[in-house]
């Protein structure tokens, strides 16, 4: 009988172990190519909590999430890891159903989009690399690259009440009309430890796009060299709220203003402890804006603004200090002096050193500055700026005798 019991128990205590160890049902590890062919029939195969592990090599492929709460990850990164949309018409990944924070994809370079072509048609596509519709993803360590849309969002378009979370990200070479890098719409996207370098608009915002009342967060990004041929070659916000935080700008530019961040209508976007190398990475625009929020000690004169700030932020943007305390309501703005290249009041000797320190080859650029007295209205159509009057290539060969600020 004891060893009957023995027996008994010893059966049991195996049965409890493997319970134990065994996933739970229906969470499994799907591989691609090894035991399904493209990464869409995995995902069509896959129930949530499942994970799509993708070895190295390039697919060409377009790829919808179908709404399912699952992982899909590469094997060896992005480097060595690429989802191509070329020949799809489409974006090259889709969120539009739904998707939450633990629907992942993560270590891809995703290139060669177009754009969806369903919301505005085959003209003003929008959402290159990726699409997020009403959708809260994450996207994580991957590297948007030489996407395109004709409309909104080369690289990504994140739209209609929707919070995704893109972080350790690069978006390199992407083209749009607005938000060459990405484009927000009534969206709280955050951006964390992102960098955006060498891309396009051809309106406003080469590297970020921030319209219709998107609030995102955008914390310890890097933006180099993006251009726009309108305003805002780093950020454009309009009818948006932007926060900025631990963020570095080296090289932007735009044709008119605001080379790193513009703050177009009804937006009131914050800078706090971001930092501007060039004088070309200058801060404009006809809202409100404020440096450093946490840090107010005088009146920064800006100039198409004067903003509280603290001396070094008020600097850092190309401003004038009028010193500790000062107000923008008492304090008289000076007049800025195109001579003035270092921003000391006086045209001098120094000037003249700093003009030579940048001497070399330039493409003309029209130098016409837009008119201040737009109506409201027109301001809201945001009427599409006249094309070619700086082109990217212009635009890098003359990035070798920037002076550092």
């Amino acid at each position: 009988m004891k060893a009957n019991r023995a027996i008994s128990f010893g059966a049991l205590w195996l049965c409890v172990i493997a319970f134990a160890t065994r996933p739970a049902i229906g969470v499994e590890n799907i591989n691609v190519p090894a035991d399904v062919r493209t990464i869409q029939a995995a995902i069509n195969q896959a129930r949530s909590g499942d994970q799509i592990i993708v070895a190295p090599g390039r697919y060409l492929e377009s790829i919808d999430l179908m709404g399912k709460a699952i992982k899909v990850r590469s094997s060896g990164g992005r480097d060595v890891t690429v989802l191509d949309g070329i020949g799809s018409h489409n974006s090259v990944i889709r969120f539009i159903r739904g998707e939450g924070r633990s629907t992942v994809v993560s270590g891809f370079t995703i290139t060669g989009g177009t754009g969806n072509q369903k919301i505005y048609g085959p003209d003003a596509t929008i959402g290159g690399g990726v699409l997020i519709l009403e959708s809260n993803p994450t996207i994580q360590d991957c590297r948007f690259e030489n996407n395109q849309a004709t409309y909104n969002g080369g690289g990504v378009y994140s739209g209609y009440e929707c919070a995704p979370l893109i972080r350790r990200c690069e978006f390199v070479s992407n083209h749009a009309e607005r938000g060459g890098g990405a484009y927000n719409s009534f969206s709280t996207a955050n951006y964390e430890d992102c960098r955006f370098i060498l891309n396009m608009a051809t309106f406003g915002g080469g590297g970020i796009y921030n319209g219709n009342n998107s609030r995102p967060y955008i914390l310890n990004c890097e933006f180099q060299a993006n251009l726009a041929s309108y305003n805002g070659g780093g950020i454009y916000d309009y009818e948006s709220n932007a926060l900025l935080e631990k963020c570095v700008f080296s090289r932007n530019a735009a044709n008119y203003s605001g080379g790193a961040v513009y703050n177009g209508y009804l937006s009131d976007i914050r800078l706090k402890r971001c930092t501007f190398l060039t004088p070309m990475d200058d801060v404009a625009g006809s809202g409100g804006f404020v440096l450093n929020p946490t840090l107010v000690y005088g009146a920064c004169c800006l100039p198409e603004a004067c903003v509280q700030v603290s001396e070094i932020d008020c600097l850092n943007a190309g401003g004038k200090y009028g010193g500790p305390k000062s107000s923008c309501d008492a304090y008289i703005c000076p007049e800025f002096c195109a001579s003035d290249l270092n921003l000391d009041g006086v045209v001098n000797a120094s000037d003249l050193a700093r003009l030579l320190s940048d001497m070399g080859a330039c493409s003309p650029v029209n130098q016409e500055s837009e008119s201040e007295s737009e109506s409201e209205s027109e301001l809201k159509t945001e009427p599409s700026p006249p094309l070619g009057l700086l082109d990217e290539a212009d635009f890098l060969s003359s990035q070798s005798s920037v002076t550092l600020a």
